[in-house]
């Protein structure tokens, strides 16, 4: 990550103790923005959403060939943990 968002942990979700980690497969631009996102796994829609928001407001570093910028598919996941 170049800059990494971290997810607001939605109300619901925590009022009804929802934890869990959310699973998101990224396609990253040469230029190192998040272009396309895919769920593959999470504990709730709203989680997911959450992540889902992060991930594309964050900017992360292109795949390199040589040295040559190119688009790389990611897998990144988010933990949401309630605290105390």
């Amino acid at each position: 990550f170049i800059k990494k968002v971290q997810p607001r942990y939605p109300d619901r979700a925590r009022r009804q103790g929802l934890e869990g980690t959310v699973l998101l497969e990224a396609l990253v631009n040469p230029m190192g923005r998040v272009v396309k996102v895919r769920v593959i796994s999470a504990p709730a829609r709203d989680l997911a959403s959450a992540a889902v928001a992060a991930l594309r407001r964050s900017s992360l570093s292109p795949g390199l060939v040589g040295t040559r910028p190119v688009s790389v598919k990611l897998k990144i996941p988010y933990r949401f943990v309630l605290d105390g």
